[in-house]
């Protein structure tokens, strides 16, 4: 694939001491999957090799040799480079880490020049077959259905609803299919009415607003489809795959309205199972699945350790926050440092990662990917939406294999787990703070297959 460049749009302090701010903003990224591109004289175009190792593939060394072709004033010209790599008689282990980049089913618009695609039409299936498995390829395993009443058709006659789940059901199978996806998450019930500190209210369906929750609307609905939703899950034999989402991020000026209704869902169907990016910590027995953004995770790390050693998942999850040291998906920070996320899971104990930004926000152009004025580049969106298809980026790359990385070093812990933490400690040294040189970690990896080659 060829390298192509995005611009940033914007930063937002504090910087990390290990980012990068070129005098254009511009970074590369965006990895454009053609077969030719036309190089203006004097620039340098970086390409991207990748290949997949077989599982049966033979250790050894292996060689190839790849070919650039093309013209420049007229005149052929061809290039050939020999490149190398080394097999490690080491095979990545199934997938138990939890990933969920969360997407965006309306944004579909970008691959298809722009036209409108109508959901759930012949057309939307067939792009969204390309965005999933872009999920697949990259060891996302968990699929987020947001707005959830996009899904599922609600009719209210005399204060009594029906509930249509067939594009519910559809979605979740053609995405276990198509995605490999392993887990289904539900999308927001509720949302802050206002500000930051303003209580949260029941998302009514069929354009209906936002209802607090002791208004008879909200009890009506909430009463009526709670239950027919977990009925529903119930005889298709997905309890055990659905996770749904109370509100976004309760934190402590909103908690008190999120209890409220995560109570009442609880008591509507106890069974279901919650989680959710918190900023409190009073959610003890309605969250089962906690995902602290990661300074919170850092600064409150025994908190959501106990609540692991209770019997909850403990996750993390990243955004347009933190800043600083720690470490993000922002376009200034080292591409190593996407790796290392998944690093920071293992060393502590986190079997989760959450970012809200698949293809959120998608623009037109690669000129600048930044919402503008109010997060960082690299935030909203790690992929980039071409005609019929998707282009992967640097960072996803990075990402996906720090993805396998955690396996290897969850192998190595079941056999030795001095030099499994040995290993881990010698790259994250803390939750803000990393050995970032790309030459050192090159070497701590190959340790880490070495080690794994003598179990």
């Amino acid at each position: 694939a060829f390298v192509d460049y995005v611009k940033a749009g914007l930063h937002c302090p504090p910087a990390s001491k290990d980012a990068m701010f070129p005098a254009s903003d511009y970074y590369p990224d965006c990895l454009e999957e053609i077969n030719q591109k036309n190089i203006m004289s004097g620039y340098n175009q970086p390409v991207y090799l990748a290949y997949d190792i077989p599982v049966n593939a033979k250790p050894g060394e292996y060689s190839a040799t790849v070919r650039i072709s093309g013209k420049i004033n007229g005149q052929k010209f061809t290039i050939k480079k020999e490149i190398k790599a080394k097999i490690y008689d080491v095979t990545v282990p199934e997938q138990t880490l939890w990933i969920t980049n969360w997407h965006d089913h309306k944004g579909l618009t970008y691959m298809s020049n722009g036209e409108r695609v109508g959901l759930f039409s012949e057309r939307y299936w067939e792009l969204l077959k390309e965005l999933v498995h872009m999920m697949r390829s990259h060891r996302q395993n968990m699929y987020y259905m947001n707005p959830l009443l996009d899904y599922v058709k609600c009719e209210l006659h005399d204060g009594q609803y029906t509930f249509d789940f067939t594009n519910f059901d559809k979605t979740v199978e053609f995405v276990m299919k198509e995605g490999g996806i392993k887990r289904i998450e539900g999308g927001q019930l509720s949302h802050r009415t206002g500000d930051w500190d303003s209580d949260y209210g029941i998302d009514m369906p069929n354009g209906g607003g936002l209802k607090l929750l002791d208004t008879p609307e909200a009890q009506t609905f909430l009463s009526q489809f709670i239950p027919a939703l977990y009925v529903h899950l119930d005889e298709k034999g997905w309890t055990d795959i659905y996770y749904q989402h109370i509100g976004d991020e309760p934190s402590e000026g909103t908690v008190d309205s999120y209890i409220a209704i995560a109570k009442y869902v609880k008591e509507l169907a106890p069974a279901m199972k919650v989680m959710e990016a918190v900023h409190s910590h009073k959610l003890d027995g309605l969250v089962d699945v906690w995902i602290p953004q990661l300074d919170y995770f850092d600064q409150n790390y025994d908190f959501y350790k106990s609540r692991q050693d209770q019997g909850d998942e403990m996750w993390f999850y990243t955004c347009c926050a933190p800043k600083g040291n720690y470490a993000n998906r922002f376009l200034e920070l080292p591409l190593v440092q996407m790796r290392i996320l998944h690093w920071i899971n293992f060393k502590y104990g986190a079997t989760g990662y959450l970012h809200w930004g698949f293809n959120q926000d998608w623009k037109e152009t690669l000129e600048n990917i930044a919402t503008e004025g109010t997060v960082p580049g690299g935030d909203t969106y790690i992929i980039y939406p071409a005609y019929n298809k998707v282009y992967s980026s640097l960072r996803l790359e990075s990402m996906r294999d720090g993805i396998a990385d955690y396996e290897l070093l969850k192998l190595l812990e079941s056999k030795n787990p001095a030099v499994a933490a040995e290993i881990v400690n010698s790259v994250v040294l803390d939750f803000d703070s990393y050995n970032s040189d790309i030459d050192n970690f090159r070497k701590i990896r190959t340790r880490l297959l070495t080690e794994l080659e003598k179990l």
